[in-house]
């Protein structure tokens, strides 16, 4: 769990060498909806999906569309050590988000891993940073707000709805947005290194990852 939780951030930074974020989300999303959708045809998710579809859609905006774009942009500025401790913003941001609904036992969770955190942000906070690091920090923590709420929509307005269902609609819904960009910004040339990594993340980092964590 703790590399197909850490290792998306370098991967990442590997595969926007080449391709710019936006075409790095519909590369992202486009085969888990397909991967998903195979399961999803076999649980009959698709009357689910077209019941809770408005949440859905705003749930693969929030988790997948908005985030993985912010973040794919530092990604060519910052490494990917510090990346992973900006997101260590999220469980303090959860805190806050305690009174637009998120239950008070996250909230005690989410409170004991900021406080554990705390030794690691001042590390970071005291070494040295390129020049424009406060741009890109500002953006990871746009990905945090959008990792923050995608939870508590599935806590209040999906949760009765599968995980695999959850993630073909959100992911579809979030590579259908990014087509018309992509058209216009799809590399020339992509190696083979950088499919590579996009296909782990996809499949790996991804469907794998969250489908179970989306059910349990």
């Amino acid at each position: 769990m703790a590399v197909i939780w850490g290792i998306p951030y370098l991967l990442i930074r590997v595969a926007v060498r080449q391709l710019d974020p936006g075409v790095l989300v519909l590369a992202r999303t486009a085969p888990a909806a397909l991967l998903t959708g195979t399961t999803g045809r076999r649980s009959a998710a698709i009357p689910a999906l077209i019941r809770h579809f408005k949440w859905i859609a705003v749930f693969g905006v929030l988790e997948f569309g908005f985030p993985w774009y912010l973040m794919g942009r530092p990604k060519k500025h910052i490494t990917s050590s510090l990346t992973s401790l900006l997101i260590c913003c999220v469980p303090l941001f959860s805190v806050i988000a305690q009174r637009f609904g998120l239950p008070r036992a996250a909230s005690r969770r989410a409170a004991t891993s900021a406080w554990a955190l705390a030794p690691r942000r001042r590390t970071v906070s005291g070494s040295q940073s390129p020049r424009g690091t406060i741009t890109w920090i500002g953006l990871m923590m746009g990905v945090c707000v959008g990792y923050t709420i995608g939870p508590i929509l599935l806590a209040t307005k999906l949760k009765d709805v599968a995980g695999p269902t959850v993630v073909m609609g959100a992911t579809g819904f979030v590579a259908l947005c990014w087509i018309p960009w992509d058209l216009a910004h799809w590399p020339a040339h992509v190696n083979g290194e950088t499919w590579s990594c996009v296909a782990v993340l996809s499949v790996v980092c991804t469907v794998a990852r969250s489908s179970p964590s989306l059910n349990w």
